[in-house]
């Protein structure tokens, strides 16, 4: 195997390690949170069908949310969708 392949795979693995052990601290830190996030999507497609103008009130909120997250290191990998939303 080529050793920029080995150095490459190496550096996965170690990367790998390092998602799992930030997810299991996350996870222990804050150990309601996930149900929150849940409970806080479930609200906002509610919120959504009843009140589509809601969309711009949802997306400041995901923006405070977002602030929190990075002041605490927790920031989402990628950006959430919401129905109706491009």
């Amino acid at each position: 195997m080529p050793v920029w392949l080995t150095a490459n795979l190496r550096k996965l693995r170690e990367l790998e390690a390092r998602v799992g052990e930030l997810e299991d601290s996350f996870v222990h830190a804050e150990p309601g949170i996930l149900e929150l996030r849940e409970r806080v999507a479930d609200l906002e497609s509610l919120a959504l069908k009843c009140n589509p103008d809601l969309l711009g009130r949802v997306s400041a909120l995901e923006a405070e949310m977002t602030q929190v997250y990075e002041q605490h290191d927790w920031a989402p990998s990628e950006p959430a969708t919401y129905p109706g939303e491009k």
